[in-house]
């Protein structure tokens, strides 16, 4: 199993925020492709301190998000000019009740299965900064 820490940042509490990254395979330098997932894409979202699991989903990857065959270069993407090919939005409504909590550090944390490179672990990790309006 891979494990990739895409991103690290924080988050007013209260507002949804998207995961963006880019996904690559075991060389490091190939982005991961549609054709290369063999199942469902695994979230879960923990919270970091006390290790407790407060969301889970499954859903497909798709050639056209989450995980995208071309790389994007949108205001979503500000790293390079290669471009991310991964993007998700969990959202409080989503969440309901288990939604972030400000002071608090959220792991979400993506299983992808892939045929040929194991299961990769796509982390992105959430300081929710607390008194947003």
């Amino acid at each position: 199993m891979t494990d990739i820490v895409v991103a690290e940042d924080e988050v007013q509490e209260g507002s949804d925020c998207s995961d963006v990254g880019a996904i690559v395979v075991g060389d490091g330098r190939t982005l991961l492709v549609s054709t290369d997932v063999s199942g469902q894409v695994t979230l879960d979202i923990i919270e970091r301190r006390s290790q407790t699991p407060i969301y889970s989903t499954t859903f497909a990857a798709g050639s056209s998000g989450p995980l995208y065959d071309t790389p994007f270069t949108d205001n979503y993407w500000g790293l390079d000019t290669v471009g991310g090919n991964w993007r998700y939005k969990p959202t409080h409504a989503q969440l309901g009740a288990a939604a972030w909590k400000g002071g608090r550090t959220y792991d979400h944390v993506y299983s992808i299965p892939t045929t040929n490179h194991g299961t990769i672990r796509a982390i992105f990790r959430r300081k929710i900064i607390a008194g947003a309006v």
